[in-house]
């Protein structure tokens, strides 16, 4: 994309606006707009652009849903994705219903999370555009070839008198009649009706037909017809030769079609044109335009080659497969089957090596385009080598933290007190030596999770000490305790319970954050102390 693209995020929930917006800057290289409510949202959209909305669904006021639907009733159609905790299907499918163009469910890993968002923005936004394109070219396309009003008309070469109908004066008369009816001189009509800059050409027109005439000959003029109030509309004549029985010409017949929308659609054409080659040739987008049959390139901009490791001129008239050097072949079969099948492809990440032997990471674009007769695809390419670099040192720093937990006996863990449901991900799981599998996703009620992990001589106080830390408007922004849990295996473990809360602007609790540490080997069974207790921890 040619500029960052601007997201507006809804949402009331201040430290999931911090988080989000600071991904996506970051990520995509965004300019990220922030609204706590569906209202402040709407005036924001109503005074500037943006590409898309992210939105929450359960908002004070009006909810998500409600937000989309105003937005849509009012012409609005940017691209809208609905980002919530509320994982109902009544949900999801009103969502959809009423013009989201995505839905995704918070919760779970942060960063599988975040970069599935990242991929709903970017396919929505560019689906919207694609669309627009489509459009507008489907209206170029109609205006060029769209046959309008026709007027036929005979003329007189002997008296050089047009003969007509009263449409056709009707179209370029102030009163909707000619002076003489149906009829007009020619030099009348060049004089009253004929743009004076094309007056010769016209006259000349009518002279060498009827000078050098052959039967049946037809001929065809383009030029400026005035139609009242100072304005004018191009117009086609056609004309065929009807000699008399000397040879002479008689009679013209012929047909004259208002052509000016035809004529401005040619204007905007070639201003197309010269946008798209411009475009094309802009060094931010590698680009090039390659035959759909045999994959030969007929051009590509430097950009392009250069990423390759080629000259513009080495590529031009040369087979891609021949240029670009996949680490994986077969793709290629791939891509061109994909492209004769849906006519696109999306965003489809490559290695390629370059011409001397560098491999680099592409993220390519294709689509089928009708030009000149032929099928061409028009291919966008992106080096993300440094992007995916990035990403790899980053999941290696956070395989090194997960490590460093895992030494540490550590697992963290979400709660959302709107829904009373955990997220717990796949080191929770293992810290309560299960699965998300086994416990059919990475979402458990809090009556689950105390039932079925929580030892059942704690539950009361560990219920009575986590519900006052979480739900009630507890002082300060931390809280530990401690107390026994029954992993999935059957063994009883003492683990250290840390918390801190996310609060609204009413200090109610919306989520809390946890971390649970094992320190079993710490404090020894008989020494385990019960939460809330005023006792002495027990000795064996």
């Amino acid at each position: 994309m040619l500029r960052p693209l601007r997201i507006l995020l809804v949402d009331d929930e201040a430290a999931i606006l911090e988080i989000t917006e600071e991904f996506l800057e970051i990520s995509m290289v965004a300019d990220v707009d922030t609204a706590s409510s569906a209202t402040e949202g709407l005036a924001k959209l109503e005074l500037g652009s943006y590409d898309a909305v992210v939105s929450d669904y359960q908002m004070p006021g009006e909810d998500g849903i409600a937000f989309l639907k105003k937005l849509r009733s009012r012409g609005i159609e940017i691209p809208f994705i609905l980002f919530t905790g509320k994982g109902r299907e009544e949900v999801v499918i009103e969502a959809l219903n009423s013009g989201a163009d995505f839905y995704l469910q918070k919760g779970g890993q942060p960063e599988a999370q975040f970069a599935e968002l990242e991929n709903q923005i970017i396919t929505a936004v560019e689906r919207r555009r694609a669309e627009e394109a489509i459009i507008a070219m489907n209206s170029k396309l109609s205006a060029a070839v769209n046959l309008t009003r026709v007027a036929f008309w005979s003329f007189g070469f002997a008296d050089m008198t047009i003969h007509t109908d009263d449409w056709q004066w009707a179209t370029v008369s102030t009163d909707g009649t000619a002076d003489d009816g149906t009829e007009m001189k020619l030099a009348d009509y060049l004089q009253q009706f004929v743009h004076p800059d094309d007056v010769g050409r016209v006259s000349q027109f009518f002279e060498a037909i009827s000078a050098n005439h052959s039967v049946h000959e037809v001929g065809r003029i383009q030029y400026r017809e005035f139609v009242g109030s100072g304005a004018y509309r191009w117009v086609e004549v056609t004309l065929q030769v009807v000699n008399d029985a000397v040879g002479n010409a008689g009679t013209g017949f012929g047909a004259i079609q208002d052509i000016t929308e035809h004529k401005e659609a040619e204007r905007t054409l070639r201003e197309s044109e010269e946008k798209f080659s411009k475009a094309f040739h802009n060094e931010a987008i590698a680009m090039a335009l390659v035959r759909l049959d045999n994959g030969t390139v007929i051009d590509a901009n430097q950009r392009f080659a250069s990423l390759n490791g080629y000259s513009r001129d080495d590529m031009i008239g040369r087979s891609l497969r021949e240029l670009i050097k996949l680490v994986e072949p077969t793709i290629l079969d791939e891509l061109a089957q994909g492209l004769r099948d849906e006519s696109q492809v999306v965003r489809k990440e490559l290695k390629v090596r370059r011409r001397g032997g560098e491999l680099w990471t592409a993220l390519a674009s294709a689509q089928v385009l009708r030009l000149e007769a032929e099928d061409v695809v028009i291919l966008s390419v992106e080096d993300i080598s440094e992007r995916r670099s990035m990403e790899l040192l980053v999941e290696t720093e956070k395989r090194k933290m997960r490590a460093g937990m895992d030494l540490a006996r550590l697992a963290s863990w979400e709660y959302d007190a709107l829904t009373g449901y955990f997220t717990f991900d796949d080191s929770f799981y293992s810290f309560l030596k299960t699965s998300s599998e086994k416990e059919c996703g990475q979402h458990m009620s809090w009556d689950r999770y105390l039932h079925e992990f929580v030892h059942p001589d704690d539950r009361e106080t560990v219920m009575k000490t986590v519900r006052a830390n979480i739900e009630s408007d507890f002082p300060g922004d931390f809280a530990q305790f401690v107390h026994r849990i029954v992993r999935k295996d059957g063994e009883t473990r003492t683990v250290m319970v840390r918390i801190t809360p996310i609060r609204d602007s009413d200090r109610k609790v919306l989520k809390t954050f946890g971390v649970n540490q094992d320190i079993t080997e710490q404090i020894p069974f008989g020494e385990w102390k019960s939460p809330g207790s005023n006792e002495e921890p027990r000795k064996s």
